[in-house]
């Protein structure tokens, strides 16, 4: 199941210092985020629909999108309104090539994580 991943990931992603709630249940997109930025706390929600592996893909979009806060609440506080749509799409983008290059290195390596 999708939980025995979130230690592992934190670690990977070395977010020890945030409180990480995960949950599978009914989201409007394939997984959504909620974070307190001041108090080092998320909540983050997965679509119960998915299968493990989507799952597991969205898990690490999301964590993506906690350790790139800075840059995403600095774009929310100075872009110009015009460019916002375009810099949240951008920025989306991204998120989602950075995550898709981390879940394939962390697939391709749980094997060797297995044998710890």
């Amino acid at each position: 199941m999708i939980f025995k991943h979130l230690d592992n990931l934190i670690e990977l992603f070395r977010l020890k210092d945030w409180d990480i709630d995960l949950t599978i249940g009914n989201c409007q997109s394939e997984a959504q985020t909620m974070m307190m930025y001041n108090c080092y706390k998320a909540d983050i929600v997965i679509d119960k629909n998915l299968n493990e592996e989507q799952q597991l893909q969205s898990l690490i979009h999301e964590l993506v999108h906690i350790v790139m806060r800075n840059t995403q609440t600095i774009e929310e506080e100075n872009v110009d309104e015009k460019l916002h749509p375009m810099w949240k799409r951008e920025m989306e983008r991204e998120t989602e090539k950075i995550a898709m290059c981390i879940y394939k290195l962390y697939t391709q390596n749980k094997d060797e994580r297995k044998e710890e």
